[in-house]
């Protein structure tokens, strides 16, 4: 009876360590399970607040959410995500490039750069739409800011 107890208590032992272990494993982001919009709705929040960011001069402030953008980038890029016959994760790849000479010109601290750049960066963003077949999405500049309680100074 002490050994049906053992046995028992490692059996559950043992189908507790599984399905600890594979909770704990991130499964592998398919193109039908992947939701394209939320780090492409994260990216445009975080293009709101680089271009205030950048227009109030705070280049440190620039550079954490120039550094945000490139993060959501290199998630879609490392992704698989093909959709509408385009390889997203491809398009995204690109934009890497643009992501780093931006960078580069941050430290810059020229305003005028900095609103090149970030034109760049959001003509990319449009060609990527286009790519993908989705040109009705049109990054533009922003006119008034979507967090107005945050201080961009």
């Amino acid at each position: 009876m002490k050994i049906n107890k053992i046995i028992l208590s490692t059996w559950l032992l043992v189908i507790a360590m599984f399905i600890y272990i594979e909770a704990r494993i991130p499964a592998e982001k398919t193109e039908e399970d992947y939701e394209l919009a939320v780090p492409m709705g994260r990216m445009q929040n975080y293009m709101d607040k680089l271009y205030f960011s950048g227009s109030a001069k705070n280049w440190a402030l620039s550079s954490f959410y120039l550094h945000e953008i490139e993060e959501q980038i290199e998630e879609i890029a490392h992704s698989d995500i093909i959709e509408n016959e385009a390889d997203i994760s491809l398009l995204a790849k690109t934009l890497l490039d643009q992501i780093d000479l931006f960078e580069e010109e941050i430290t810059k601290k020229n305003q005028d750069v900095f609103i090149h750049e970030y034109t760049n960066l959001m003509g990319k963003c449009n060609d990527c739409h286009i790519a993908s077949k989705h040109e009705y999405i049109k990054i533009k500049i922003p006119s008034k800011s979507m967090f107005e309680n945050q201080d961009f100074n």
